[in-house]
């Protein structure tokens, strides 16, 4: 058996595969998965570290590295592979839906700029990966089963990349077009398995979330586009907050969609950031204060998180059930305790620096107050006076500790 990444393949590449590597590709990637945000960092940097070693020219540097961690950009594209990955390890017992996938990431790879020849740099960083994360897991018989369905699928999407990158791609996977149905102009974006919707059963909030971001991150652009598209349909004056609102039509608007693929990246980078609270809130109370400044009112987030459930359900269809749906109303709300606060004492000090004195909640100024309990302030008080000095410590941010309450208590 072939069991190298440089073997050379030969015949024509098959999507199928025995139940005895399944079993393994299915267990190996679940370890994957218990820690997926990190583990989708790890990967690029094998996919950088591989591509310096092979491309002429190309240096992947300490800086580009550091990068990895903290770009929204590179955490944005890290969540989509670890996405793909785990799409083909739910349809790896279908055949038809196997290809339907890497027909869809090859025509995705395409706009992206990548050539047939680069996917050799995902076989190579995809082996090193894998046998690097599994660890001790990683033996003759899961590398054996990862190796084949690795080469697998490398083989397959090499081919619709080509396709693809000729001008003559299939518009349905090959299996398909054989069959004496009618030819669709299309294939049908993949039905969740049986198995994903088990999954999912029992999962904490935090889980759900970033479970099922994944499945409406394959179109991050087509996406956004329709949140904002929703946004303008219930609230029409917000549009004039953007720089893309003399553009027409505007579902078609290049503006539009540059923007909301930025929006949707920013959302994919908070929601991988669930696990890791100490990076989240300055993120989330940054993107509050910055918003100030492009004319963002508190009444504004009422109608963007009515949009972003909307969207979200149009994306996950069936997948949608009460408990998910619970699970993003609950984080949304969590994030605009952070956001709100932040977009209010941004638009405090925009007013401030206009010569107008700030204000909260359309109240008076803030008076000032009395100075925050110490240790030694707090000798001898009674029980109602300890609960009510120390609350006001944890009053100067509640935000930041609502969230951190929230994500403990969904654990």
């Amino acid at each position: 058996r072939c069991l190298q990444s440089s073997c050379v393949r030969r015949g024509p590449p098959s999507t199928a595969m025995d139940d005895g590597h399944a079993r393994y590709v299915v267990a190996g990637w679940s370890k994957i998965q218990e820690d997926v945000a990190p583990n989708g960092i790890r990967f690029f940097e094998h996919i950088f570290e591989t591509a310096s070693r092979t491309l002429p020219g190309y240096k992947f540097t300490e800086e580009q590295r550091a990068a990895l961690a903290t770009d929204i950009k590179y955490r944005s594209m890290a969540q989509q592979g670890m996405f793909d990955t785990n799409q083909l390890v739910e349809q790896v017992h279908v055949a038809e839906q196997t290809e339907a996938l890497l027909l869809s990431f090859a025509q995705r790879f395409s706009t992206l700029g990548i050539a047939p020849d680069h996917v050799e740099i995902i076989r190579k960083a995809s082996i090193d990966f894998m046998g690097e994360a599994l660890g001790e897991l990683w033996t003759e018989a899961m590398k054996e089963a990862w190796l084949a369905a690795i080469n697998m699928w490398v083989d397959k999407l090499k081919a619709y990349l080509i396709r693809v990158k000729s001008g003559a791609a299939p518009t349905q996977p090959v299996q398909a077009q054989a069959a004496s149905a009618p030819a669709q102009s299309s294939p049908p974006p993949p039905k969740a398995s049986d198995s994903f919707l088990a999954s999912l059963r029992g999962k904490a909030p935090q889980d759900l979330v970033q479970a099922t971001w994944g499945l409406v991150a394959q179109d991050l652009e087509g996406t956004g586009v329709k949140f904002f598209l929703k946004v303008f349909e219930i609230s029409p004056p917000l549009l004039s907050l953007f720089s893309f609102r003399d553009e027409a039509p505007l579902a078609q608007s290049a503006g539009l969609k540059r923007h909301a693929l930025t929006v949707m990246t920013t959302v994919g980078s908070a929601v991988a950031d669930l696990s890791n609270v100490a990076a989240l809130l300055p993120v989330l109370d940054a993107l509050g204060a910055k918003h100030a400044q492009y004319g963002v009112l508190p009444e504004h987030f009422p109608i963007i998180g009515q949009a972003l459930l909307w969207t979200l359900e149009q994306g996950l269809g069936e997948i949608w059930t009460v408990e998910v749906q619970d699970a993003w109303t609950k984080t949304y709300e969590t994030v605009v305790r952070v956001m709100e606060p932040a977009l209010r004492r941004g638009i405090a000090a925009r007013a401030g620096q206009n010569g107008a004195a700030p204000v909260q909640n359309g109240a008076a100024p803030v008076q000032s107050r009395p100075p925050l309990p110490t240790a030694g302030s707090l000798k001898g008080k009674g029980a109602t006076e300890l609960v009510q000095e120390t609350w006001r410590l944890v009053a100067q941010d509640l935000g930041g500790h609502g969230v951190k309450f929230f994500l403990k208590s969904s654990r």
